[in-house]
């Protein structure tokens, strides 16, 4: 005989809708059911449950609640995961502190569940409670370690409350772990990014975009590091693609605008600026924008509003960025002292965060480096053979601020050079030498040569075919003697300046990179200003004869051409009038010069250091100190 099927309910009908994927079917099928009982508490669970994945918190709230509150006249007993169910829903219809409610009356009847630890401390992290929220992070963690949610989750809060090194230990954990993991990706790869580690920033979030393309947040990200890490073209043409598809979105005009800055498009990046404005008057990057683009604002009334802004408190990041933006205002509103102030601020706030990810600046830790390369660079050893004859590469070294945007631009004007802006590969060869050869106290000759070969395969795609490609890395100068070494027939120039105009224009700029940390203290730069002269002095005396070319800014901002002629003698090209027009020359320009090279020459930054006052101080004494103060002859 056989057996009778069972007949199936309406609400195992609505449930098989709901698992082969139909929710419209699966939502009919619940509403139907409490058309015949309003207070099925299964069907009011279920269909809230529902509604709050598909995107309708509001009802799914009232559904659910209903549900807790018939169950007992039913005679039932409410399950826990309804109140979870509860939860989530109030979560999603912005009542995270009722959503904390229902997890901390559960967890009351089952303390320590690690489910409810990790969603409590979910919605700690959104309710911007963060100390509270590592902690439950971090005892969900002592019971299941290789979560790589809870690793990441937990990286967010520590960042949010400044424990930078800890949360970016936690990422790179959780990346470990799940080596596809985009969100851990992307925070990598910001965190990267604010470090100055422009290269591998850029490579984790194109990884991270490549794997989700429709992640919005490693998109922006990827834009942000390509801008920082000198590709300006492929930054704007993805911004442009994120303006477009989201045109009213505040930061993606800010993007934009920033790029367009750095193209030399200022009408442009006006115009976004203003949009900014006008949409979120208070976004720090807009304001910031609008700073440096808009020459018809009112510095006054802009000054006011990021000081208004800076009262209500700001993360690292942003607090740097508005304390220099309201620096240059000040500036211009010849208020010095003032504008002082702020760079004084800013540069503390970047000290801060470079800090709290344990980046110092270790001034014996330089002494060391340097007296080590004058131990063992000597005449001989500079003279020695070279690992390739090429003319090609024109090395521009010198502090940061001493002029080699300014001698870059001059030569890129040429029409047989190209300006590459620059560049980390001999920074990366350094590297690689001291890892694999024991570098500086070894330097084998077959090393030398592939590290020439390599370097001049990667300028001569940047060069496509010029006679002369320009890497102007400031940070060289410690490298000289290597360079020297690579490429016995390229041109190193020296950019040199007044040590106090040079290093006040240092202070002035906020640089992301950590390598230039020295730059936020007025101690520790004069300690750095010190030790570089020290070491191109040492170049100086043991180079072969003509092998570098030293250029003063002061010099080139007196006698564009007298010094633009010696530029090109040097570098073997013959004389061009369009090097006089350098600021005519359309290239992106990413370094803090970029103002500087669109304009024709000026020299109102010659003795600018004079008009900050007393708080000059700490620098005066530290360069005086190895007799380059603004009293020596040698200043």
């Amino acid at each position: 005989m056989t057996a009778k099927l069972k007949k199936s309910s309406p609400l195992d009908r609505a449930l098989a809708c709901q698992q082969k994927g139909d929710l419209e079917g699966a939502e009919a099928g619940f509403r139907a059911v409490l058309g015949a009982d309003p207070d099925h508490p299964d069907a009011l669970v279920l269909l809230g449950a529902l509604l709050q994945k598909t995107r309708k918190p509001r009802e799914a709230v009232g559904l659910i609640e209903r549900a807790i509150e018939v169950a007992p006249e039913k005679g039932r007993k409410p399950d826990p995961s309804w109140r979870v169910a509860l939860s989530f829903a109030r979560r999603d219809a912005g009542d995270s502190e009722g959503a904390l409610e229902e997890i901390e009356a559960l967890l009351k009847l089952s303390p320590g569940t690690n489910e409810l630890v990790f969603l409590r401390a979910e919605l700690l992290q959104r309710l911007e409670r963060h100390d509270e929220a590592i902690e439950d992070y971090q005892k969900f963690l002592g019971q299941v370690p290789n979560s790589s949610q809870a690793l990441n989750n937990l990286g967010i809060s520590l960042k949010a409350a400044d424990r930078l090194k800890e949360a970016f230990e936690a990422y790179q954990k959780a990346l470990e772990l799940r080596p596809n993991y985009t969100q851990a990706m992307v925070n990598v790869g910001k965190m990267m990014s604010d470090m100055g580690q422009m290269e591998a920033a850029i490579a984790q979030l194109r990884k991270a975009s490549a794997l989700d393309p429709d992640d919005r947040k490693a998109e922006s990200a990827l834009v942000d590091a390509l801008h920082m890490g000198d590709q300006a073209e492929e930054a704007e043409r993805l911004a442009e693609k994120i303006h477009e598809r989201d045109p009213e979105n505040p930061q993606a005009m800010v993007q934009l605008g920033n790029i367009r800055m750095v193209m030399g498009k200022r009408d442009d990046a006006v115009a976004l600026a203003r949009k900014v404005h006008e949409v979120a008057p208070r976004a720090q990057g807009g304001l910031s924008l609008l700073a440096e683009a808009d020459r018809e604002a009112d510095p006054a009334e802009l000054l006011a509003e990021i000081d208004s802004v800076l009262e209500e408190g700001q993360e690292f990041k942003h607090r740097t960025g508005l304390h220099f933006s309201a620096a240059k205002l000040c500036e211009k509103l010849k208020r010095h002292e003032e504008a002082f102030a702020h760079y004084v601020a800013g540069n503390a706030a970047r000290k801060e965060e470079l800090e709290r990810l344990e980046k110092y600046y270790d001034p014996e830790k330089f002494e060391r480096r340097v007296d080590r390369l004058i131990e063992l660079f000597d005449s001989e050893r500079c003279a020695g053979p070279g690992g390739g004859s090429s003319e090609l590469p024109i090395i521009i070294v010198g502090m940061p601020r001493s002029g080699t945007s300014l001698t870059e631009q001059i030569l890129a004007s040429h029409s047989r050079v190209v300006g590459a802006g620059e560049l980390s590969e001999i920074g990366q060869i350094m590297g690689w030498l001291s890892r694999a050869h024991d570098y500086p106290k070894q330097l084998p000759q077959a090393a030398l040569k592939e590290a020439a070969a390599g370097y001049l395969k990667y300028v001569g795609k940047i060069g496509r075919g010029a006679d002369r490609v320009t890497d102007k890395m400031p940070g060289n100068f410690m490298n000289v003697g290597l360079i020297t070494r690579m490429f016995p027939k390229a041109r190193i120039i020296h950019c040199r300046r007044v040590p106090m105009d040079n290093c006040l224009s240092c202070f002035a700029q906020s640089f992301r990179a950590d390598g230039l940390g020295w730059s936020t203290d007025l101690v520790d730069m004069g300690h750095q200003y010190c030790q570089y002269r020290r070491i191109m002095a040492h170049w100086r005396a043991v180079l072969p004869a003509g092998r570098m070319l030293e250029i003063d800014y002061e010099d080139t901002v007196a006698d564009l051409e007298g010094q633009a002629r010696k530029l090109l003698k040097f570098s073997g090209l013959e004389w061009e009038d369009s090097v006089l027009e350098f600021h005519k020359t359309e290239r992106a320009v990413s370094t803090a010069s970029r103002e500087q090279v669109r304009n024709p020459i000026y020299n109102s930054s010659v003795g600018r250091w004079k008009r900050y006052g007393d708080g000059v101080l700490p620098l005066v004494e530290a360069l005086t100190a190895c007799g380059c103060g603004p009293d020596s002859a040698d200043s």
